[in-house]
């Protein structure tokens, strides 16, 4: 009897322990199922709605992943190619994105180019909303003035709507000639994309030119254009340099193409302010001599890179040398040294070099950086060669020994 009564009591027991074991399984399967997150493509498709429509537009428009690969796209999201987005998103670069939300946005990507249309994707959550700050509430009162340049679809006429939406051509055509009619005049005046490469066209429609009164046009950048419209223009760019002369457009468009001299437009754009990039040349020389040396020369004469010891015909060399050194040259052997950009250099750092290649065309310090610089690479080289200055003095004294006890005999 006491057998039977323990046998039954150990079976309740192990069915107690796998209902246990069951149940939070079962729960956790629930609440996956009740949250569309847990997929990735879903995850990266809310991702993409709260972080890239605004600059992109909709995939359909933007097809940032078309032709690339999952791990191009993924160095392109992240930061660690300098041909992707403007922003560095990965959060090790200073971003907002994780590796897994990375991932999720390329496999959105790449689904819907694989499927070559939208997907069939269940409601997106509601993305967060953000606590306004301050200076987002004090610079949210000027954005629409810089978004003005560019007028909205819906307050265009009916015909002009229609033929924009239906002709994506004649759509970069009205673009440039509402951006850049201002400066360049017609297109057939200036030709500026002749001879370029459409991703060099593009970033610098995207990011402006340092130095002049080309200005930001990207949205992430401060000015009016989403990629999808820089995107347009460049195709009309193309299209032109490709025909030898203006692609045909529609009349309504046509009529727009040459804007009237509005004196607003001639005035010239602001340029805008930056402080002197301030650094310790002499610290700079030390920095120089560790990292660029092997490739640029000891004294900036070129080897394997460039000659640095040279003058920088423009507005704001200093601007220009620092950002070359930061971020490196796409497509070439220069990589980015800031920390930002993967490299050992912070923000003091890269001051220094710059102070540093700022007097390399001169081939000279001043007197005080000259007696701190010697300062500076002699107690480097002792600290570094103690060993080898040690031997040397033992030779030398040792040789000076004999040869004084030889006279003394």
């Amino acid at each position: 009897m006491m057998r039977a009564l323990a046998r039954l009591l150990v079976i309740m027991l192990l069915v107690i322990v796998l209902l246990a074991l069951v149940t939070p399984i079962d729960a956790r399967a629930q609440d996956a199922s009740a949250d569309p997150l847990v997929d990735p493509i879903v995850h990266g498709a809310w991702l993409y709605a709260g972080n890239c429509v605004r600059c992109h537009g909709a995939y359909a428009e933007a097809r940032l992943g078309e032709g690339k690969t999952d791990k191009t796209l993924k160095a392109e999201i992240s930061g660690e190619s300098r041909r992707g987005c403007a922003i560095d998103w990965s959060v090790a670069r200073g971003g907002s994105l994780t590796v897994k939300a990375i991932n999720a946005l390329a496999a959105f990507m790449l689904a819907w180019e694989e499927q070559g249309g939208d997907l069939a994707l269940p409601p997106l959550p509601p993305q967060p909303t953000p606590t306004p700050s301050p200076a987002t509430a004090a610079s949210g009162a000027a954005a629409p003035a810089a978004n003005a340049s560019t007028p909205t679809p819906t307050s265009l006429p009916p015909d002009l709507q229609l033929a924009l939406e239906s002709n994506p051509l004649a759509h970069g055509a009205w673009l440039y000639a509402q951006n850049c009619y201002r400066c360049h005049r017609d297109y057939a005046i200036g030709r500026m994309g002749l001879g370029l490469e459409r991703d060099r066209i593009e970033r610098t429609i995207q990011g402006g030119k340092t130095g002049s009164n080309m200005p930001a046009f990207a949205l992430n950048r401060g000015g009016p254009l989403r990629s999808i419209d820089i995107k347009l223009i460049v195709n009309y760019i193309e299209a032109f340099e490709q025909l030898g002369a203006a692609p045909a457009l529609p009349d309504v468009v046509q009529q727009t193409m040459v804007q009237s001299l509005d004196p607003a437009m001639l005035t010239p754009i602001a340029l805008p302010t930056a402080s002197l990039v301030q650094g310790d040349a002499t610290r700079g020389a030390l920095l120089y001599r560790a990292y660029c040396a092997t490739c640029h020369g000891a004294s900036g004469q070129g080897g394997s890179g460039p000659v640095l010891a040279r003058s920088w015909p423009g507005v704001r060399p200093d601007l220009m040398l620092r950002a070359v050194v930061a971020q490196g040259v796409p497509g070439a052997a220069m990589r980015g040294w800031a920390q930002a950009h993967g490299g050992p250099l912070d923000e003091a750092m890269l001051d220094d070099v710059v102070a540093y290649l700022s007097i390399l065309p001169s081939g000279v310090f001043t007197m005080q950086q000259m007696r701190q610089s010697t300062a500076f690479v002699l107690t480097d080289a002792i600290l570094r060669n103690w060993l080898g200055v040690t031997l040397l003095v033992v030779v030398v004294g040792g040789i000076g020994g004999a040869l004084w006890r030889r006279r003394q005999h």
